[in-house]
């Protein structure tokens, strides 16, 4: 492999290589007073088939694995995460460590998806982590340069087994009549709907689980449709902000199991939950994104409320399975993660849905079961008042603006809730409307499984009836 050091990146001090200090005492090993960069002897690790490590830097790799060093786990993670000569030699350390002989991979030890006290993301470990992601995918190697602010810790950035868009977004694609979609779509299948000055569509997730991301314009509304199929949330944002417009693609970086995307005109890597910039030149100006509220229901009920919807075509032009469950079936209905996260709030099942309402910083998380049997929830969001209503199938939720109203009961059926003085509110996508034709309008909602929420807003609120 080249000298890193000559490359443009690379820092111009000299540092100890991790062969010259493996088989430290105990006590004098600091892995970040060593550039660790030395243990990457590969120029790529994609295509140059089965490496073999040097016995030099497999000693190397013993001492950093065994020297109790607090600084010494974010590098060990990171050469387990990415597919390297390592990874194994990595798990049998950890299995000895954890007294964990069966674990097969980093996600048997949650105890590593918490960080050390007494560790930092040094500086060294920047460059460390930007050359040895850079080596699966050259634009991680952009994605992740030190030289660029970031608002996560680096050290929880994780490789997602993907390069750069290898899940492929859907660029502007075809859209079918609800009779068309019928012949293939299933009542019980999900579905994220829109409705955007009078434009309605739907999206069939065993469709947008195969591709993450969708980019196109809706009701004159340029938006991208960003699915985590690991949290659970699918989020349509407005494209334009600040007076530029961002289309987004898939990294294939991960921070606490939620994907992180990124936008094609500047390369900021940006958190999905949340729409803000995370890693790269439009952290720390401000900017976030506006949700677009969406309605997570199944196609049946979702067509009987907007039966002028059109589809998302089946007919993608890629050779996937669309068929139903054919895309994480087994990751959705088992209990486990494949990536661990720090916060665990037991309050819920990790994997537990919740309804996320957000305004501005300030979230709320209805979860699913408890929303669908009070059927309304009424409720005040960063000083708005607010309802939540569920969707007729108990499956996600809408909300809307209530002002100084309390409403007291609903007619999930019917698309219809009633206020304290007796006035029936017609549920539209929009926003509830009076029988004098008053609007309450809605506000962003969308669904999620309780470890985002614990793990993405430190600060949100659980409803707990």
């Amino acid at each position: 492999m080249e000298d890193q050091a000559a490359q443009p990146d690379a820092p111009a001090q000299a540092a100890d290589t991790p062969a010259a200090t493996a088989n430290a005492e105990p006590g004098t090993y600091d892995p970040d007073a060593i550039d660790q960069r030395g243990l990457l002897f590969w120029d790529s690790l994609t295509g140059e088939g089965f490496l073999t490590a040097p016995d030099s830097l497999l000693e190397a790799l013993d001492t950093l694995a065994t020297s109790g060093h607090p600084g010494a786990d974010k590098y060990l993670v990171d050469l387990a995460n990415v597919p390297t000569p390592y990874a194994l030699r990595i798990i049998e350390h950890l299995r000895v460590r954890f007294d964990r002989p069966d674990a097969m991979t980093l996600s048997d030890f949650p105890e590593l998806a918490v960080l050390p006290e007494g560790d930092t993301q040094t500086p060294r470990y920047l460059e460390f982590k930007r050359t040895l992601f850079g080596s699966i995918d050259p634009t991680f190697g952009i994605f992740l340069s030190e030289r660029f602010p970031h608002t996560l810790d680096a050290r929880e950035v994780r490789y997602g087994g993907v390069g750069v868009d290898v899940i492929p977004p859907l660029e502007f694609p075809g859209y079918v009549s609800a009779d068309e979609a019928s012949a293939w779509l299933n009542a019980d299948d999900e579905v994220v709907g829109v409705s955007i000055e009078g434009d309605v569509r739907a999206f069939p997730l065993r469709i947008l689980g195969w591709h993450e991301m969708l980019n196109d314009t809706v009701g004159g509304v340029p938006i991208s449709l960003a699915y985590c199929t690991l949290c659970g949330s699918a989020i349509v944002y407005d494209g334009r902000l600040d007076g530029a417009l961002y289309r987004f693609g898939t990294s294939g970086l991960l921070y606490r199991s939620n994907k992180l995307m990124y936008d094609r005109t500047t390369r900021t890597l940006w958190n999905q939950f949340t729409g803000q910039p995370a890693w790269g030149s439009l952290v720390d100006q401000g900017l976030r994104l506006t949700a677009i509220p969406s309605t997570y229901t199944t196609w049946g009920e979702w067509v009987a409320a907007n039966p002028n919807t059109t589809v998302l075509d089946v007919n993608t032009g890629f050779p996937f399975d669309y068929s139903p469950g054919a895309a994480y079936a087994s990751y959705n209905s088992s209990p486990d993660l494949i990536f661990q996260v720090p916060v665990t709030d037991d309050r819920l099942a990790q994997k537990d849905e919740v309804f996320v309402v957000t305004e501005g910083e300030a979230l709320i998380a209805f979860p699913v079961t408890a929303l669908a049997q009070a059927s309304l929830v009424n409720e005040t969001l960063a000083d708005r008042p607010i309802v939540a209503i569920a969707t007729p199938d108990g499956m996600g939720g809408r909300a809307f603006e209530r002002g100084a109203r309390e409403f007291v009961a609903a007619d999930l059926a019917a698309g219809v809730v009633t206020d304290a003085d007796g006035v029936d509110w017609t549920i539209e996508e929009t926003g509830l409307r009076s029988p004098g034709g008053e609007i309450l309008p809605r506000v962003n909602g969308s669904n999620a499984f309780w470890f985002a929420v614990a793990n993405l807003v430190p600060d949100a609120r659980l409803y707990e009836p």
